[in-house]
């Protein structure tokens, strides 16, 4: 009988409830939220050139590192632990290449659940020449 009771209880007025404990999440779910910081620093590029090839064309000095999480993980991140390079090293003709950008930054989030990096540009394009041999022109 008591079982009956509790059911009936629970099912009295359920969609009040239902609303009162979506709203709950909902609240939830914004505070949660709200205690994300974001911290955006510029990390500088390496850059591996291929092997009989000259860069026609910029190559960035520093990306764009955005690191999202709570406040008090983030702000102890050191950016110098940071590292971003291109490698370049598969180029086998002049032309355009394109590679993504390689971050390491592992060594930062294995003590920092929650904490997640993103990068811009996340790819790197790189217009290639041959290096001319003595007495020729570039190609």
């Amino acid at each position: 009988m008591k079982l009956n009771k509790i059911f009936q209880n629970l099912a009295y007025n359920w969609p009040v409830k239902l609303l009162c404990l979506i709203c709950a999440l909902g609240v939830y779910v914004i505070v949660q939220y709200s205690l994300l910081s974001n911290y955006v620093i510029d990390i500088p590029l390496n850059y591996t050139a291929p092997e009989g090839y000259v860069a026609a064309s910029l190559i960035p000095d520093t990306i764009e590192v955005s690191i999202t999480g709570p406040d008090e993980d983030i702000y102890r991140i050191i950016p110098e632990r940071i590292t971003a390079s291109v490698d370049f090293s598969f180029v086998s003709g002049g032309g355009p290449a394109t590679t993504l950008v390689n971050v390491d930054y592992q060594s930062v989030l294995k003590e920092m659940p929650g904490v997640s990096i993103t990068t811009h540009p996340a790819s790197v394009t790189v217009d290639f020449k041959s290096l001319p041999s003595i007495g020729q022109e570039p190609r």
